[in-house]
């Protein structure tokens, strides 16, 4: 592994003369873009904190499953103005240079709703190498499978459900296999949110009697993923709906 590490860092640096840029279809990461970001493998760097992240997500809805890819780069704020640049290496040969403004320490790139053909031309499995610049020896390589845990089975509310409470109780059959439950809900067209960190074993999570959070005879959308932490984030996460009642 070393040796072919060593052979495909030689042949990804000797292309960055001549790389310009590769777009990428979505460039931001978006709240509603059905996707969470983790803030992974923490490194200190000449005292500038770094952190890199990657993952792949598989968002299944009533029309079927639909992927999604994401990487980045951070610094902290101290150190950010020493953070140049980001590549990402795939197995496809391609290169890809995040999207970010230097001396702003964060870069990243994403693309989402592709179907399993688009996904895997686009993001096959394989090595990837994330290398920031100008630290190019806090290079980040993880070798990604499509090994998706099961997508989460909720149980209430149904798909499309409606008159839902005000402070209704989402309910889901236990995830084998996760590291982490995230949730989030959605009111599909205006700027109401809820977003949650659970343990993996828990299968339900309640609207705060009172809180007010959700508003009456409004539709929402909601994300319930459950992840695994294997040197990058691997996640399934189920898409529905519901609308409240009075």
């Amino acid at each position: 592994m070393k040796k072919f590490l060593a052979i495909y860092m030689l042949t990804f640096l000797s292309v960055l003369s001549v790389f310009a840029s590769v777009e990428a279809r979505d460039h931001r990461h978006n709240k509603k873009g059905y996707l969470r970001q983790d803030k992974l493998n923490e490194e200190t760097v000449d005292d500038v904190q770094m952190w890199t992240y990657i993952g792949i997500e598989k968002v299944v809805d009533s029309q079927g499953p639909r992927y999604g890819f994401w990487c980045g780069v951070e610094s902290s704020v101290g150190g950010g103005g020493d953070l140049s640049a980001a590549l990402l290496a795939l197995p496809n040969n391609k290169k890809m240079w995040m999207i970010g403004t230097s001396g702003l320490g964060h870069f990243d790139l994403g693309t989402w709703g592709l179907d399993f053909n688009e996904f895997t031309q686009e993001f096959p499995q394989g090595p990837y190498i994330i290398v920031p610049f100008p630290h190019t020896d806090s290079f980040k390589f993880v070798n990604i499978a499509y090994n998706f845990p099961p997508t989460p089975n909720v149980t209430f509310p149904i798909d499309g459900q409606t008159n839902v409470s005000l402070t209704p109780t989402i309910t889901w059959a236990p995830i084998p296999g996760i590291d982490y439950i995230w949730l989030g809900i959605f009111e599909e067209n205006g700027p109401g949110e809820i977003e949650v960190d659970l343990d993996p074993g828990v299968t339900s999570f309640t609207i705060p009697d009172g809180s007010g959070a959700l508003k009456p005879n409004t539709r929402y959308f909601v994300l319930l993923g459950g992840g695994k932490d294997i040197g990058y984030e691997i996640e399934s996460t189920r898409l529905f709906y519901f609308t409240t009642g009075n």
